[in-house]
C-alpha cells in the first residue's frame, strides 16, 4: 500500500482485506478511513476506482488501518463522529457519541413541543453532544455544559464554536459543585458501567476515558448523588432526563428522593430501558 502508483480500487480492496479479520464492519471501516483522510466522496470508491492516490495520503491511510486493526475506533482515528444532525469533533478525552443517545435528544424536542423549555444543564457533557444537538434546534435556549473534566470541555468548546458559534455557556464543575442556577431540563450521561463491565469491556471501549465510563462497583456511584440533588436545581415541573446502563432501573428506583418522581422509562433501539424521566415534585 505504500506504492507511488496505489490506485483508489487498490488502496479500498487492501484496506478490506486487513480489516476483514479483527472488524464485522470492514468495509464501512475501510471506506470511512479512506474517504475521510483522502478527502473523497463515497461516490469516488465506485466511480473513480483507478484514480492514483499520492504516497503521502496512502500512507497515512495504511498508519489509520492500522490503529483500527489495534483496536481504536474509526472515531478516534479521524476525530469526527456524527450525532443527530451534526459532524462532533471527538478525541480519546471524551467519549465517543452513541446512537441510543440521540433518544434523549428527541425526548427533550418532544416535550418542548408541549411544554416549552427556556433552560438546560447538560451535565457529563463530554463532547457536548446532548446539549448542543438541543441548542440546535432550540435557537433561543439558555444552555450550560458543565464537565469535571477539563479536557472534555475544550472539546465540548470546540464543537460549541463550530456548530452554534459560542451560543452556550461551558461551567467546569463535579456535578453540581459550580452550578448556581435553575432550570427546565437537566439532562446527563452519567458513568455508569459496573466495576464487571470495567474489567470486561471491549477493546475499542478501553480506549475511552475511564473516567466518563466507572460507575464504581454496581455503577451507580454518581446517579445516587445526581438524583439526591436534581430537585434543587430544577425549576417548578422541571425535568432530569439520565442514560443508564442495562439493567439498572430496579436498582435505581430505591435512589430516588421524595421530591422527584420518576415518570417515564425510555427504550433504546434495542428494548434496553436506556434513559430516566424524572419530574420535580418539590413544591
Amino acid at each position: 500500500m505504500s506504492d507511488s502508483a496505489t490506485t483508489l480500487g487498490d488502496l479500498f480492496d487492501r484496506s478490506c482485506h486487513l480489516l476483514k479479520p479483527v472488524s464485522e464492519t470492514h468495509q464501512l471501516d475501510a471506506e470511512i478511513l479512506i474517504t475521510e483522510l483522502g478527502h473523497l466522496q463515497k461516490h469516488h470508491l465506485i466511480l473513480e476506482k483507478n484514480r492514483i492516490i499520492p504516497a503521502e495520503i496512502t500512507e497515512q491511510i495504511t498508519r489509520a488501518v492500522k490503529r483500527r486493526i489495534n483496536g481504536e475506533p474509526i472515531a478516534y482515528i479521524t476525530g469526527k463522529r456524527w450525532f443527530y444532525k451534526h459532524q462532533f469533533c471527538v478525541t480519546p478525552a471524551v467519549l465517543i457519541p452513541r446512537p441510543e443517545t440521540e433518544l434523549l435528544v428527541e425526548r427533550v424536542l418532544k416535550r418542548h413541543k408541549k411544554h416549552p423549555i427556556e433552560s438546560l444543564l447538560d451535565m457529563c457533557t463530554g463532547s457536548g453532544c446532548i446539549g448542543i444537538s438541543i441548542a440546535s434546534e432550540i435557537p433561543s435556549l439558555s444552555v450550560i455544559l458543565s464537565d469535571i473534566s477539563t479536557d472534555a470541555l475544550a472539546i465540548a468548546s470546540q464543537n460549541s464554536h463550530t456548530i452554534l458559534k459560542d451560543k452556550i455557556r461551558l461551567i467546569q464543575s463535579d456535578l453540581y459543585e459550580n452550578i448556581s442556577e435553575k432550570f427546565d431540563i437537566i439532562t446527563v450521561n452519567p458513568p455508569y458501567l459496573t466495576q464487571n463491565d470495567m474489567e470486561n469491556r471491549e477493546i475499542p471501549v478501553q480506549y475511552e476515558p475511564e473516567m466518563a465510563l466507572d460507575g464504581g462497583k454496581n455503577g451507580l456511584l454518581l446517579i445516587g448523588e445526581i438524583l439526591q440533588n436534581a430537585s434543587r436545581f430544577l425549576n417548578k415541573d422541571g425535568i432530569l432526563i439520565m442514560e443508564i446502563g442495562a439493567g439498572q432501573v430496579p436498582e435505581i428506583k430505591p435512589l430516588i428522593p421524595s421530591d422527584l418522581k420518576m415518570v417515564e422509562i425510555i427504550k433504546d433501539y434495542a428494548h434496553i430501558e436506556r434513559h430516566l424521566l424524572f419530574c420535580s415534585i418539590s413544591s
